[in-house]
């Protein structure tokens, strides 16, 4: 089943200042604040997609509800908006591309993984269950409305390599589902084994280096920020590394 991109709640966003959720009752912001979310990753063998032997990564958020400047309260333990860029080396995802008006030609990006379950170690290999990368809040892509798309789901062209989105695509969105009386998912200790909630999934080639970024709002509180890396540095540490290789160039040369 096809997944609309809706706008069921009136998010309204204002340039550099994040999203107002005025209809849903929610009010989340940008923080520069330290994340209320601590989020883990997993690193799955994956299924032989058009003859290349695959990886899956599972990205997930705990939400534990820690106080931070802009979350005097905390953030509840629910996973409910989802504003995040997925991103790898360039044409390396693999997505789900569906014929949905069943012409014989592409049409539609299944970008928020509706009808495909969370990978895990159990069936992580079964080309059936694990299709592609996608973004979304928990395992059920039926109660994640996707307010914003980047590219467009509609474009499978721009998702296929040179394709923007081949190397990075970006969502926001919310969890339409309830949890303990509060709306989104369980994002607490006690989903994922720990870990919380899943909101990233991405499929891609043995040894390929996955990352997130954007931010992430709970049921209670404002947004907060995360950014994670799964396989490879982050920029930040491949300058530092780049750095202390080269004093040690200096020093070796000073010693000669």
């Amino acid at each position: 089943m096809r997944v609309q991109e809706t706008k069921q709640c009136s998010w309204v966003r204002k340039p550099r200042v994040g999203w107002l959720a005025a209809a849903c009752g929610l009010a989340f912001v940008p923080s520069a604040a330290h994340a209320a979310f601590v989020v883990s990753s997993q690193r799955l063998p994956g299924p032989t997609i058009n003859g290349t032997p695959t990886e899956v990564v599972v990205f997930r958020a705990l939400n534990n509800g820690t106080a931070t400047a802009t979350s005097p309260v905390g953030t509840g333990t629910n996973l409910v908006g989802v504003f995040v860029t997925e991103s790898s080396t360039p044409g390396a995802m693999t997505f789900d591309v569906q014929d949905t008006n069943f012409d014989g030609q592409p049409d539609f990006v299944n970008i928020t993984g509706n009808g495909l379950p969370t990978p895990t170690s159990v069936f992580s290999t079964n080309p059936n269950a694990v299709k592609g990368s996608f973004i979304r809040a928990g395992d059920n892509g039926a109660t994640f409305s996707a307010t914003s798309v980047t590219p467009p789901s509609n474009n499978p062209s721009a998702y296929a390599p040179p394709g923007p989105g081949a190397f990075s695509f970006h969502i926001d969105g919310i969890s339409t589902d309830s949890f303990g009386g509060k709306q989104g998912v369980d994002a607490s200790a006690t989903a994922g084994s720990g870990a919380g909630a899943a909101f990233a999934v991405a499929v891609v080639p043995v040894g390929t280096g996955v990352s997130v970024s954007g931010t992430l709002g709970g049921d209670v509180g404002n947004q907060e920020p995360i950014a994670a890396t799964n396989g490879v540095p982050e920029p930040a540490s491949l300058g530092l590394l780049g750095i202390g290789s080269l004093g040690l160039l200096a020093r070796r040369r000073r010693s000669v």
